[in-house]
């Protein structure tokens, strides 16, 4: 469904069938009202839109993976936590630059990614999310990692390329499963210490 009129047809709403919904490059501007009857749908496409308001957002507890890639997002609100069984949270290429702590309500989020936002800090939120294993922060424009980054036990992957990082903490040396760290084009004047500490 992809290319079509911002309005969909209220006969779209009761397919409770529906695993896997791609709307992508349409001209929506908000969640299509009546998403939440769609009790297993799974996969969520809503990229290339212009959707700028995520204060609608259903409770949809199928929802696995969820892609908002290219809208004009600004804020991931409260309602987050309304998307409790997701496993995927694509948000790359918005304008986001506050993230609401209700995204520690996400407790079996595996795949996180931000890449081409506005964070200035890693969100607070992130810390609390404990089947993390990938999270990617490109090109943002954080400036400091806080010693929580050790509370993500199960983290295996982290993008922080291209940011405004200056130094690295300690305590990212106790990020034992972690097997990928990119750095690439921040501010580091010394390759940090606690980076032998990784055990990969």
């Amino acid at each position: 469904m992809r290319g079509n009129q911002p309005a969909l047809p209220r006969s779209f709403a009761p397919m409770r069938a529906l695993q896997r919904l791609d709307l992508n490059a349409n001209r929506l501007t908000s969640f299509p009202t009546g998403l939440d009857r769609n009790k297993n749908l799974k996969e969520l496409t809503l990229s290339n839109n212009s959707i700028a308001n995520l204060n609608t957002l259903p409770v949809l507890p199928s929802l696995e993976k969820l892609e908002l890639i290219r809208n004009k997002i600004e804020v991931v609100p409260e309602a987050i936590k309304n998307l409790y069984g997701l496993k995927r949270l694509t948000l790359n290429y918005n304008s986001i630059h506050t993230v609401h702590p209700a995204i520690a309500n996400l407790t079996v989020l595996e795949q996180l990614s931000f890449y081409q936002n506005k964070l200035t800090n890693i969100p607070e939120g992130v810390y609390n999310l404990p089947a993390l294993r990938e999270i990617d922060l490109y090109h943002n424009e954080i400036e400091r990692i806080p010693d929580q980054i050790s509370s993500l036990k199960k983290l295996e992957i982290l993008y922080l390329s291209h940011n405004k990082l200056i130094s690295i903490p300690h305590a990212i040396g106790s990020l034992h499963t972690l097997t990928e760290l990119y750095l690439s084009d921040n501010r580091l004047m010394e390759i940090p210490a606690a980076i032998t500490e990784l055990k990969t």
